[in-house]
């Protein structure tokens, strides 16, 4: 199966490193997509002039499966593969 987890970093200036416990079970993979401000700008939209200033991009995962960096002022969708 997979479980699908949406994690936040309300920080507007730091990454944030997260640890996932899957108890009972294991990870045999983790996709994630984000949703990150560009140069760390809050503020920072998508208008008709510049339609993907905001935009989805890869989070990164640690080769261990269990840890995430989260960007500064993201959302992340975290796939997770049990197995």
């Amino acid at each position: 199966g997979v479980l699908t987890l949406t994690l936040v970093n309300t920080s507007a200036g730091q990454p944030a490193e997260v640890t996932l416990n899957l108890h009972g079970g294991t990870a045999s993979r983790i996709d994630c997509v984000g949703l990150a401000y560009p140069d760390r700008d809050i503020r920072a939209h998508n208008t008709h002039d510049a339609p993907d200033r905001v935009k989805l991009g890869a989070a990164q995962s640690s080769s261990s499966l269990s840890t995430l960096t989260l960007p500064a002022a993201s959302v992340t969708r975290a796939s997770i593969t049990l197995g």
